[in-house]
């Protein structure tokens, strides 16, 4: 198996700059509360957007539940942003990290890589020394994800990133209390319809495209 670590390189801590602003989804009208971190706008509040894939349109009839963020499957990102806007990518969450590692005074050395069994695949994370649920930046907000038809693990933080390296859809992050995971696997992602499970989404884009 090719083993997909993710990198950690050391950053500028100003990179996270305090300019925020709104954008509107045209297709919805939705309006989402933005952030600039680097050369880069992030959406500071999960995708809401309904599709005919999205958890709030196919399985919920509560559609209060994705008020703070619907839920998709790994086959919609390609699509799922708005016009000029992309599913956040291995590379945009390792500067995003970088910056929270700086601020909080974390050595890269104090992060762990940890196998997964019994997917054997690699991971990084920083165990029990970074909470991004803390910082204000982005706003991570834990919802959970869906697996069949039930929302799981309210209190976790899952959110899909696109590696462009190899166009792999199944990678995901994994955030709490006890830091933090980015990997990817098939069980439960592709290999079981019936437990298939849905994840939030964060939206970025380029800043010299606004």
């Amino acid at each position: 198996m090719k083993v997909l670590v993710v990198l950690f390189i050391t950053f500028f801590y100003n990179a996270v700059h305090a300019q925020t602003d709104t954008i509107v989804d045209i297709r919805d009208g939705q309006k989402y509360s933005t952030v600039v971190i680097g050369n880069k706008i992030w959406f500071r509040e999960h995708l809401r957007y309904k599709t005919k894939l999205s958890y709030c349109s196919i399985l919920s009839k509560n559609t209060n539940e994705c008020i703070k963020g619907n839920y998709y499957l790994n086959q919609e990102l390609d699509s799922i942003c708005p016009k000029g806007w992309h599913v956040t990518t291995i590379d945009e969450w390792e500067y995003y990290i970088n910056i929270l590692l700086r601020k909080s005074g974390i050595s890269k050395d104090s992060l762990k890589l940890v196998n997964l069994p019994p997917q054997k695949t690699i991971i990084a994370a920083a165990q029990k020394n970074i909470n991004i649920l803390e910082d204000s930046a982005l706003n991570l907000i834990p919802r959970g994800w869906v697996e069949g038809k039930k929302i799981m693990h309210i209190k976790s933080l899952n959110l899909w990133i696109v590696d462009k390296r190899t166009n792999d859809k199944k990678f995901h992050l994994h955030g709490g209390e006890l830091g933090y995971a980015i990997h990817s696997h098939t069980h439960h992602i592709i290999d079981k319809p019936r437990r298939i499970r849905m994840f939030n989404v964060r939206c970025v884009c380029d800043l010299k495209d606004k």
